[in-house]
């Protein structure tokens, strides 16, 4: 219960320097995902706890959307080496950051796509790209870029999933507006200049956490409802990835807005942060 209280509290001095705008050097807590062989943290998006809760548990939902048509809510969701790596890892940092926020950067591995072509990136390496996703450019702050996700997904009309959309849709707004969480992009043309790595906390192996966080949340669900799924043990088919979000979400969640029932967004992120203190691959 301490590990879990020490986070939740480092998540509200965050909110709280956030609101104020703080200018001086602060130190925050952030995790990324990424696959093993990558290091550090330039060029590359980190979250606090919430806004990694969120990543990570809408990524478990991949499997489902990515088998059902190409329609995807993020280009590139279905291919992106930190959803689909086999090695993935997730890493629980120390930063300090001593400048203002500037626009968010999507940051990912350039990889030899159409999506790629135009900012003349060399593979296998992180770039981030500014601007909406029909405009795209490469990011040129050295300032570390912040996104309220709540604000971006959750509360703006565009955002809201209407009548007869895909369920997963739903999924990501409910699941947004519940945890909340800030994203953060980390250019490497400001790095030990507005920004500093002070040490690695935690690393973990991704696919255990994703396991343990799936037995968390089918606990806390209908049992009823993956038992009655055709193949039980097939955790990527549409009927156990449905009873997983319904366990956390309600059964709804798919559906309406801001449903009533399912799992705390507290709860939510406040699982995801205890296995960073129990769980480690170092």
């Amino acid at each position: 219960m301490a590990t879990q209280a020490a986070c939740l509290l480092s998540l509200i001095w965050l909110v709280k320097g956030v609101e104020i705008g703080l200018l001086s050097r602060r130190n925050i807590t952030m995790y990324h995902v990424n696959p093993a062989n990558y290091s550090g943290l330039a060029n590359k998006n980190t979250a606090d706890a919430a806004g990694d809760a969120t990543f990570d548990i809408y990524g478990l939902a991949a499997p489902s959307i990515c088998h059902n048509g190409s329609s995807k809510p993020f280009p590139g969701l279905c291919d992106n080496p930190e959803q689909a790596a086999p090695d993935l890892v997730t890493t629980k940092v120390l930063v300090e950051v001593y400048s203002n926020f500037s626009e968010y950067g999507r940051c990912n591995i350039c990889r030899d796509i159409p999506a790629f072509k135009e900012f003349n990136c060399t593979v296998g390496e992180y770039i981030c790209t500014c601007g909406d996703f029909t405009n795209p450019y490469v990011c040129n702050s050295t300032e570390v870029g912040f996104e309220d996700i709540r604000k971006v997904f959750g509360s703006s009309e565009s955002a809201k999933p209407k009548p007869g959309d895909d369920v997963w849709k739903f999924w990501l707004y409910n699941l947004i507006n519940r945890t909340g969480g800030y994203w953060y992009s980390m250019p490497s043309k400001g790095e030990n200049r507005t920004w500093r790595q002070l040490s690695v906390i935690k690393r973990i192996n991704t696919t255990c956490q994703h396991e343990r966080l799936e037995k968390l949340i089918v606990q806390k669900g209908d049992k009823s409802c993956f038992q009655n799924c055709p193949n039980p043990s097939n955790h990527t088919t549409d009927c156990y990835i449905n009873c997983l979000f319904q366990a956390l979400l309600g059964k709804d969640g798919g559906y309406v807005l801001d449903p009533a029932d399912g799992l705390s967004g507290m709860y939510i992120h406040s699982i995801v942060c205890f296995h960073m203190y129990k769980y480690s691959i170092e």
